[in-house]
């Protein structure tokens, strides 16, 4: 934030200072809404993301005294980001999982019930098949082989961590999406 250094940043929001406060709002609100609408989500999803950052800079202040490695304004642009990934995986994970679990509630025999379950797994797989390789190679570390973001940006060969994240949620969207287009998964799911 122009005008303060960032120990006076940090000790602001720690006292509650309302003039720091109102300058964290005025500069980062905006950026928050531009980076969450941009990377498909809502005006009241970045208004989440926004308070969410906040509120997790509140709470990291006032826990300890909050050493920072790189400025705050990066500090600050890495937290509402992280958010933002987290919020669209849990998003993602409710999403796909409500779409099955609600098409799976139905009332049917045990035997149709298993059936289903078997043919969604079968998409999951055959779309799986179908990803490009790199895709696949990102599901397989992060869900199969459990392996770090740090891991996978070295062994991907990506710029960073949050390249790696980045790259892991742009695979799960494909994944998603051939498992929607397959004519098998409409019928399923009754769309």
């Amino acid at each position: 934030m122009k005008g303060y250094s960032d120990e006076q940043i940090i000790n602001g929001i720690k006292a509650r200072d309302n003039i720091v406060l109102e300058r964290l709002y005025n500069e980062y609100h905006t950026r928050v809404i531009k980076y969450v609408t941009r990377n498909k989500g809502n005006k009241f999803e970045a208004e989440d993301v926004f308070h969410d950052t906040i509120e997790k800079l509140l709470n990291e202040i006032q826990k300890k005294d909050l050493k920072l490695e790189k400025r705050f304004e990066a500090y600050f642009t890495t937290t509402y980001q992280n958010t933002w990934i987290r919020f669209v995986k849990i998003k993602n994970k409710h999403d796909l999982t409500s779409q099955f679990q609600e098409d799976l509630a139905q009332e049917e025999s045990d035997n149709e019930e298993d059936e289903r379950n078997m043919q969604i797994k079968q998409l999951a797989f055959d779309a799986l098949r179908k990803l490009d390789k790199e895709s696949r190679k990102i599901l397989d570390m992060f869900y199969i082989k459990k392996k770090t973001m740090t891991e996978i940006a070295n062994k991907m060969e990506f710029k960073n961590e949050l390249s790696a994240k980045t790259q892991k949620y742009k695979a799960f969207g494909k994944l998603k999406e051939l498992i929607i287009e397959n004519p098998l998964y409409k019928k399923l799911t009754n769309e």
